[in-house]
């Protein structure tokens, strides 16, 4: 009896009875009395057949539109879009296929290659198979109700007594799977929340201030290469050579071994190593500043000691070049630098670009003073270009 099935009240209650094919299909519909109300025939592939014997109305043989929506081997049909529902996935008899794989890998074997094809509906054999649940083939042994009841669609035929391993769709299997993937999500969803929660907790702990070591990694460990892509930006700042020089090369304020300090010529470059100079809409030139710290620990002359070093900020000119950043030192005619002399100074470079009011980090330089000789080292991409004069 079919009542429940119906998606169409009655305007008079009524008994139907719903007579079934070999594959669960409904073909015909009865009445109380035995009288047939619908019918329907199917294609192979549950395409309804329609001919012009099959005809309805009341002059015709009774082929109406079912009032109900078990269709195709006991499939609910989606009258809006002509999918049957198949339980795990839905089937659409107008291409003999399934609209997703099969989400049961167990259904797959190598006796049958024909179950490789995860989107194939039966194995493509509908005439003798179907498939229930969407998941596994089944096949109904010489006939409906016969000995040998059904057997697994997955061999190629089905033997008298089908198979003991294979008598039923293999729905454990499939069961199997989802519990295992089920407990791969949650076991995933517990270490991301595990992972968040240490995330948390290591944010909320205070952090130790940075040892003198670690200050000194963190400077030389560089700036970062900035990515080669985009609008000119200032990215590296590298030393071209000193204002003025004697004939060996010589920073000029060296000249004198009375006076120890460094005024060299400093050239910025953007991220595809051009020159850089990108002014605003007014003409603005690149501005520089500059930060020079002293090392703890080393030897100076006294009339130094204590002193900070000194900065020089100002604007690049068209060669993406800026003279006179200098640090600190003794006037001519000063007291001879003691043999000892050893001093280290960090420099570190900024320039703020006039288009965008960005500012950027593109140089770090380390300075080291004995009494006849200069050290200079570029941090700016790590330790490298060290570079040492001798007076």
């Amino acid at each position: 009896m079919i009542a429940e099935y119906a998606t169409v009240l009655a305007t008079t209650q009524q008994v139907s009875y719903l007579t079934q094919d070999g594959l669960g299909s409904p073909r015909v519909t009865t009445n109380e009395n035995g009288e047939v109300t619908s019918r329907k025939d199917f294609m192979a592939y549950g395409d309804e057949a329609l001919s012009v014997q099959r005809t309805s109305g009341p002059s015709g043989n009774n082929y109406d539109t079912p009032q109900f929506r078990t269709d195709y081997t006991g499939y609910e049909k989606d009258d809006e879009s002509g999918l049957q529902f198949a339980q795990a996935r839905y089937f659409n008899p107008m291409h003999g296929r399934y609209t997703t794989v099969d989400p049961m890998t167990a259904s797959a074997t190598i006796r049958n290659p024909q179950s490789f094809n995860r989107y194939a509906y039966v194995n493509n054999s509908p005439v003798k198979n179907t498939d229930p649940l969407g998941l596994s083939p089944v096949s109904w042994n010489s006939s409906f109700g016969g000995g040998g009841g059904f057997c697994s669609a997955a061999r190629s035929s089905c033997e008298e007594g089908g198979d003991e391993e294979l008598t039923t769709p293999s729905i454990e299997a499939y069961q199997k799977q989802q519990q295992e993937q089920e407990r791969k999500r949650q076991q995933e969803k517990k270490k991301k929340a595990e992972a968040k929660k240490q995330t948390k907790q290591a944010a909320k702990k205070p952090k130790a201030p940075p040892t003198p070591a670690q200050k000194k990694d963190e400077f030389r460990s560089g700036i970062p290469e900035p990515a080669k892509s985009g609008a000119p930006r200032p990215a590296r700042a590298s030393i071209v050579g000193p204002l003025e020089g004697d004939t060996n090369g010589r920073p000029n304020s060296y000249r004198n071994i009375y006076k120890y300090q460094q005024t060299l010529l400093i050239q910025v470059s953007d991220q595809f190593g051009n020159a850089y100079y990108v002014t605003d809409s007014e003409g603005n030139a690149p501005y520089v500043e500059e930060k020079v710290d002293k090392v703890p620990g080393g030897t100076e002359p006294p009339e130094l000691a204590g002193r900070p070093p000194q900065t020089a900020n100002g604007d690049l000119n068209s060669d993406g070049r800026i003279a006179d950043v200098h640090t600190y030192g003794l006037g001519f005619g000063g007291p001879e630098l003691p043999d000892n002399l050893d001093v280290v100074k960090r420099q570190t470079i900024w320039v703020t670009a006039p288009d965008t009011g960005q500012r950027y980090e593109v140089g770090r330089f380390e300075y080291r003073w004995t009494k006849n000789t200069l050290t200079v080292t570029d941090y700016t991409r790590g330790e490298k270009n060290a570079k040492t004069y001798v007076y």
